[in-house]
């Protein structure tokens, strides 16, 4: 099983904003949500297609930081890689745009 995983820091955003920003990027990036903990700030998704990709979201309002944890037993290491660019690119707009 292959494993990615990156944590970033947020500042001048509040906790609820970084959530909702990570909940609009899956949706920009066509995964599905599995299990949406809006209490707890958890996203649980995968893609779907040829490789399936789950993908943890947690974000935490006490550090304020958010990670992001990527497996597969079918994609490569490359593959989870790019995807959590795509992730952290659309993010970021996402982060621009509230």
């Amino acid at each position: 099983m292959n494993n990615y995983k990156i944590s970033e820091k947020f500042e001048s955003l509040k906790p609820e904003q970084v959530f909702e920003a990570g909940r609009t990027s899956f949706a920009d990036l066509e995964m599905e949500i599995v299990k949406d903990r809006s209490f707890a700030l958890l996203l649980q998704v995968r893609t779907t297609g040829d490789h399936e990709i789950n993908a943890n979201f947690i974000v935490n309002g006490f550090q304020n930081e958010f990670t992001l944890t990527l497996t597969s037993e079918t994609a490569d290491a490359e593959a989870l890689h790019a995807l959590a660019e795509q992730f952290a690119e659309r993010l970021k707009q996402n982060f621009s745009e509230q």
